[in-house]
């Protein structure tokens, strides 16, 4: 069996959460071609500080997006759960043939602000 990829990247308006294509064709003797896309989605991960109730420090992160939380001991621990999470649910939206929602970071602003108020 004859394996061929082709990357490109895509970007268009009318299809902002399909940036990159990764286009991957299986070819048998038999000429059988079957065509499997991916594209990647972009999601938004909060990743915020905590103290555990035996006092030491862990980080949870939050995708808004998905509505889903993790934690971890470290901040690349927490991250690299969460984007298991976010795949697990990806997996999970599409075999129930739901719309996976994600993110446009391109057009979006974050920021924090501090206010002063009276005590």
């Amino acid at each position: 069996m004859k394996f061929r990829f082709d990357q490109y990247w895509y970007r268009h308006r009318s299809q902002p959460r399909s940036l990159t294509y990764s286009t991957l064709r299986l070819l048998d003797g038999s000429g059988y071609n079957k065509t499997v896309e991916k594209r990647m989605l972009n999601y938004r991960i909060i990743i915020e500080p905590e103290k555990s109730p035996d006092g030491s420090n862990v980080y949870v992160a939050y995708c808004p997006t998905l509505g889903i939380s993790d934690y971890g001991d470290s901040v690349e621990n927490v991250l690299e759960s969460i984007k298991d999470g976010i795949k697990l649910a990806i997996e999970s939206l599409a075999r129930e043939k739901k719309e996976v929602p994600s993110d446009d970071i391109n057009d979006q602003i974050i920021t924090s602000a501090q206010i002063s108020v009276s005590s």
